[in-house]
């Protein structure tokens, strides 16, 4: 056994945080082996229970984590649309990942016993349920520890914990949406993504499972609304075709993540087809349709702020900042009844580089009273214009690529 799998072993048998810790030290100093990632994985996965076999089209998308995407929301609905069962085991997002958005609904439960997750999967083909003490808790708690002290972007990390959760429901299919920029745990650059993209297929490989890598251009906010409760209004803007045209295209980037990782060929589904799966979901794991009306309305309704140009110039919207500070906020709102807070939240009303005049609302946000006037001065360093042409131009095509493991 070498070095690197007798600390997994160790961490797998005594999961402190003094061998978590020696575990990243080890993995920031060494060249990690696909095969000892494939093995950390693996003991990630058998630290708790295992879902098993569903169904033979089961598969799931990850995502590599970065603000304002809704891939991880939107994406199990349209694999749904296309007839697949997804089994989708998650941790937090950061701020506003697919599990922590689904638990602000009310009665929505994503801690699952086992037969709660096989009868969510027999009612409606698709559940969302937390790694915790039950499912891939040495995962939860690295995972956990990772963000105290900063240590998202070790890929092997990353790697390993996404393929933990893949292996405790058994899913020999698995797709991943890789977000590319700057303020991303996977690759500031296609260039460094699509080799750990490579990275990713070739650790997946070793464990037999077929995987999909869908690299996409993340400088600028793939849509409008960043938050908890701003992804639902997102989501309810797709179903009543309501959408901005960013908004739109990025559920069609996220219907094309879908149709990739399955191969399919079909026509997109209409908002009310996408409403009704998810409703099925909603039903299923312990809220409603109506509860999911009244959070949009009441997340609607609280953006009361807007935040404004001070000059004229190019818009700049520094999206690691945002995400930082939402973060921050929620951190301070975590109570015993309270797992997954949702205070605040920005609706950007301009893009990255446009031009705007002095006075221009550049977003909207909600916020609490009692934080506003500290909340409203950090957003005004993340979101504000330059009298010069900005630094980082767009204007070429968003790109995309995929890399597969051809399984």
């Amino acid at each position: 056994m070498n070095d690197f799998r007798h600390i997994t072993a160790k961490l797998s048998s005594e999961p402190s945080e003094t061998n978590m810790s020696y575990l990243i030290k080890y993995i920031d100093n060494h060249d990690i082996k696909h095969s000892d990632v494939a093995f950390l994985a693996t003991k990630m996965a058998d630290s708790g229970i295992k879902i098993s076999p569903y169904a033979q089209n089961a598969i799931d998308v990850a995502s590599t984590g970065g603000p304002s995407s809704l891939s991880t929301l939107l994406v199990p609905i349209y694999l749904r649309v296309l007839n697949r069962v997804v089994p989708k085991l998650a941790v937090p997002g950061r701020p506003a990942g697919g599990i922590d958005v689904l638990a602000t609904l009310p009665g929505y439960r994503v801690h699952l016993a086992p037969n709660e997750v096989m009868r969510c999967l027999d009612e409606c083909g698709y559940v969302h349920f937390l790694a915790d003490e039950r499912y891939v808790p040495l995962d939860a708690r690295l995972f956990a520890y990772r963000q105290r002290v900063g240590a998202q972007q070790s890929i092997p990390l990353i790697i390993a914990s996404i393929l933990a959760k893949k292996l405790a429901v058994n899913l020999r299919e698995v797709g991943l949406d890789i977000r590319v920029g700057p303020h991303c745990n996977f690759g500031n650059s296609f260039n460094d993504a699509r080799q750990n993209a490579q990275y990713f297929c070739s650790v997946t490989s070793i464990l037999s499972i077929k995987a999909v890598c869908i690299l996409t251009d993340a400088r600028k906010p793939y849509q409008p609304w960043v938050g908890r409760g701003e992804s639902l209004a997102a989501l309810n803007e797709i179903f009543t075709d309501t959408a901005s045209c960013e908004l739109k295209n990025h559920s069609m980037q996220c219907w094309m993540m879908a149709v990739t990782v399955t191969n399919s060929n079909r026509e997109p589904p209409d908002g009310s087809q996408l409403k009704a799966i998810f409703g099925e979901n909603l039903a299923s794991q312990g809220s409603n349709l109506s509860a999911f009306e009244e959070r949009v309305a009441e997340i609607i309704n609280a953006h009361t702020i807007e935040l404004i140009a001070k000059g004229t110039g190019y818009v700049v919207i520094q999206q690691n900042i945002v995400r930082s500070i939402l973060v921050d906020v929620q951190k301070r709102f975590i109570s015993g009844q309270t797992e997954f807070p949702d205070p605040a939240g920005v609706r950007f009303l301009v893009e990255p580089g446009e031009y705007a005049k002095k006075g221009t609302p550049l977003a909207s946000i909600r916020v609490p009273t009692k934080i506003e006037k500290s909340l409203i001065s950090r957003l005004e360093d993340a979101i504000f214009v330059i009298e010069d042409s900005y630094h980082e131009s767009f204007a070429e095509s968003l790109r995309e690529e995929v890399v597969s493991n051809g399984g």
